[in-house]
């Protein structure tokens, strides 16, 4: 089955999920999200394999197709993972997000972006790429 999961959680549980997670491709935020563009950053560098940064610069659209590329499955197929997992530590820094970024990206953003655009979008896409297996979704 292909799951996809958010974690919002706390240190101490970190190691908790790493051993539930052995068969999951698992993209841990930790506490260095300060604002969208660390985040950005973080997703960046885990999955954009076809350089769509170096070719469009940092922004909401680029971050788009960096999560919606196939290569992201096709990735995630030659690892052997059966799915995602996001941990983001929720932490004082984490809290105090508001406008932090010239564009104006938010705290709410991030949750956007990993709900919706993460979550949700995978969900949608595994459903269509891998119709022989289940795709599952936990918030």
């Amino acid at each position: 089955m292909l799951q996809n999961r958010l974690i919002i959680t706390k240190k101490s549980k970190r190691n908790e999920i790493y051993g539930k997670s052995k068969k999951k491709w698992v993209i841990d935020f930790g506490d260095k999200i300060k604002s969208w563009s660390d985040f950005y950053d973080i997703i960046q560098k885990e999955i954009d394999f076809l350089n769509y940064n170096k070719e469009y610069g940092k922004g909401n659209h680029t971050y788009s197709d960096i999560v919606g590329a196939l290569i992201v499955f096709e990735k995630m197929k030659e690892r052997k993972k059966e799915g995602m997992v996001f941990i983001l530590d929720y932490t004082e820094n984490f809290r105090k997000i508001k406008d932090c970024d010239e564009k104006n990206y938010d705290k709410s953003t991030i949750y956007y972006d990993l709900v919706y655009n993460l979550l949700v979008e995978w969900y949608r896409d595994n459903k269509i790429i891998y119709k022989g297996r289940n795709a599952a979704i936990d918030i």
